[in-house]
């Protein structure tokens, strides 16, 4: 199955749009305390701004 990488293009979400900072200090919290659901909602969350970024750095799938 080919990867999709149709949004490595798109424009950045508005800082309106992005969860705060507690959220993302309380899912590092959670994460440290061995919360492996916290991870992955902090991974699904953020996988595709990674991906994009790396993607443009090497420009290259």
């Amino acid at each position: 199955m080919p990867l999709n990488t149709s949004f490595a293009n798109e424009p950045e979400t508005s800082w309106d749009d992005v969860r705060t900072d507690v959220d993302e200090r309380a899912w590092a919290d959670r994460i440290r305390a061995g919360d492996m659901d916290a991870f992955e909602a902090l991974y699904r969350t953020y996988w595709q701004r990674l991906y994009a970024f790396a993607f443009r750095y090497v420009r290259s799938k």
